[in-house]
């Protein structure tokens, strides 16, 4: 129950977006030992074990950059107005 609860923790997490947002690929690549093509696979989030070793490497070394990743994580999202909407 554990182990379920943590990955489902970190599958919620990192969002691929808000990391290259604040970190570039190939710097992500070379932190995680892995082609920049694997960063551009990953899709909408970070896969869990990716995450997990970045949270570690980030907390250590950089945590300036694991906290802008959690914050852009908490924005709220912009409402979109309705064009039909009259001021």
């Amino acid at each position: 129950m554990l182990a379920f609860a943590r990955k489902h923790a970190y599958n919620q997490g990192m969002r691929t977006q808000h990391l290259l947002k604040v970190m570039p690929p190939m710097r992500v690549a070379s932190v995680l030992n892995i082609r920049v093509q694997a960063v551009y696979q990953w899709g909408d989030s970070v896969p869990a074990l990716r995450q997990y070793q970045l949270r570690e490497y980030l907390a250590a070394n950089e945590p300036e950059i694991l906290t802008q990743i959690d914050a852009a994580r908490r924005l709220p999202k912009r409402r979109r107005k309705s064009p039909n909407t009259q001021p």
